[in-house]
């Protein structure tokens, strides 16, 4: 008898059952045209990630210097996600969007506590607009009495927000667009400052948004497979293997904070 189909939370912390992993959602919101959901609640994480890294600066200059760099970063959140007519805005009520837009971005950049609100909006959005389509997309559901609304809203109250990622024990964020990699400090500010020295990583192999995954047979599967091996190469760049953990292998999309 078929499995259940995952729930967002489970697709989203990459620990669905194949045909529903992360990377085949984020296939199918790029086919789709709507990465701008996704990429706002990975790029809300990383975010939240590097401010919670700031407490771990040693000297006041490195914590001053550290908080430039992430007040540029919540600026740009603003800039791409949540202006009117950004180039990746979401869909928010303009109470929410102007109350981001209202916050002091300096000298100490907001907490990310601030985007909780907004983190659940686009949450439910694609819980109540993306979720079934894709499950279905992948995978013809075979038992649908497993997903109806009530196993819907229980694990909608159970994510509460975006930033709920990384405030789990294992806090996994996507600091590049590359896997999960687990975010902690042993004291010194050498994570934090490499980190914030990262320059563009976009690979080339990244599936271009118009790529019609369905137009050949198994396209989907080899843009998934050429994704996967292009940010491989790049966290291997990185260094993140000795102090990094992952479930699998996932490719996100470009992070605003890598441009």
């Amino acid at each position: 008898m078929a499995s259940c189909p995952p729930t967002l939370t489970d697709i989203l912390l990459d620990v669905s059952p194949p045909p529903w992993t992360l990377s085949a959602f984020m296939a199918y919101l790029s086919q789709n045209h709507c990465m701008e959901t996704l990429e706002f609640t990975l790029d809300s994480q990383r975010y939240a990630a590097f401010h919670n890294q700031l407490s771990f600066e040693e000297s006041a200059s490195q914590r001053s210097s550290a908080a430039a760099r992430v007040c540029e970063w919540w600026n740009k959140l603003m800039q791409v996600y949540i202006v009117p007519c950004a180039p990746r805005e979401v869909n928010l009520p303009a109470q929410v969007r102007d109350r981001l837009l209202n916050l002091s971005s300096g000298p100490y950049p907001p907490h990310p506590d601030e985007l909780d609100e907004a983190g659940r909006i686009i949450y439910e959005l694609m819980n109540d607009s993306l979720l079934v389509p894709f499950l279905q997309s992948v995978a013809p559901l075979q038992q649908a009495n497993c997903y109806n609304g009530g196993h819907d809203q229980h694990h909608r109250r159970q994510f509460r927000h975006t930033n709920h990622l990384s405030h789990q024990p294992r806090r996994s964020v996507a600091m590049s667009p590359s896997a999960e990699f687990e975010v902690y400090s042993d004291g010194s500010d050498s994570h934090l400052s490499s980190a914030f020295s990262v320059e563009s990583m976009t690979p080339p192999t990244t599936p271009p948004t118009e790529y019609a995954f369905n137009s050949s047979p198994g396209g989907l599967q080899r843009a998934m497979a050429a994704h996967n091996k292009g940010w491989k190469k790049v966290g291997e760049k990185l260094g993140f293997g000795r102090k990094s953990f992952s479930r699998r292998s996932t490719p996100t999309s470009s992070s605003i904070f890598d441009l």
